[in-house]
């Protein structure tokens, strides 16, 4: 089973080392909202065209199998890393509040759409709305609205 699910993980590597890579290129942009409009879409391509994967992590999580940590260690963070690296940068610029840690931001905003993603591979009778691109579009605005600086 370890096997297998270590050959698993290595067959998605490149994929998301792709897309990591995507995202650092990225995270330098000066443009908040297209940053994070951005991240979205690739959130939710990756749980779009990779349901069997994401089932496979969420019930290796569950079991508390190696696979789970190997994803997280491997993957997981790497990506992370580079949206905590331009929440701070923002905070820094002074567009962020300076009261928010870029850790929480970072981890919020990427858990706020995967569950849109994983709610549209898990059901067939979604409450959110049909078009893709104005879900991402409120998700920025509100997420935005919340940790920019106020002047």
């Amino acid at each position: 089973k370890s096997e297998l699910y270590a050959a698993i993980i290595e067959s998605k590597s490149a994929e998301i080392q792709r897309v990591t890579a995507e995202v650092q290129s990225y995270r330098d942009t000066l443009d908040d909202a297209a940053f994070f409009a951005f991240l979205a879409k690739l959130i939710i391509e990756f749980h779009d065209e990779n349901p069997s994967y994401l089932r496979l992590l969420l019930f290796s999580g569950l079991e508390r199998h190696e696979l789970a940590e190997r994803f997280h260690q491997r993957e997981s963070k790497v990506f992370g890393q580079a949206v905590i690296d331009h929440v701070r940068r923002s905070v820094e610029r002074g567009i962020f509040r300076s009261d928010i840690d870029p850790v929480v931001v970072a981890l919020s905003f990427m858990g706020m759409v995967a569950n849109y993603g994983l709610d549209r591979i898990m059901t067939t009778e979604s409450h959110w709305p049909q078009d893709r691109a104005a879900v991402v579009q409120t998700m920025v605005g509100i997420f935005l609205e919340g940790i920019r600086r106020k002047v």
